[in-house]
């Protein structure tokens, strides 16, 4: 399925780092849920405070829908049809690719997340 990288090798690193005072491990899932928390965790993980105006224009920010309109994240000049970034949705992925596709990538995430607590698989 990859190219010479597995993608969860990197993942499963810093996960297994996760514990240390200098890892923060944030998935994307937690941001989609809460993304305010994800902020305050962030800014506390910095030694930073962040305060409700700073707060409020993050949100606006990060928010998924202004991402799009990034040009410095949404990848648009590197391809000739635009789409780097989809439509943010947890588990989107389902809708965009067939059912054999789907299970070749379920039997590869379950694979290579085998040993390891980081998720299950839905």
């Amino acid at each position: 399925m990859s190219y010479g990288y597995n993608h969860f090798d990197s993942i499963l690193y810093f996960w297994n780092l996760r514990h240390q005072e200098n890892i923060l491990f944030v998935r994307y899932e937690e941001m989609k849920n809460d993304l305010g928390s994800v902020i305050q965790r962030v800014a506390k993980f910095l030694n930073k405070t962040v305060t409700d105006e700073e707060q409020s224009k993050l949100l606006k920010w990060l928010d998924f829908d202004q991402m799009k309109l990034n040009k410095a994240v949404n990848h648009d000049t590197l391809y000739q049809t635009p789409g780097f970034i989809r439509k943010g949705i947890v588990g989107g992925y389902k809708q965009e690719m067939s059912p054999e596709i789907l299970e070749k990538f379920k039997i590869w995430i379950q694979e290579s997340l085998k040993d390891s607590d980081y998720f299950e698989y839905e």
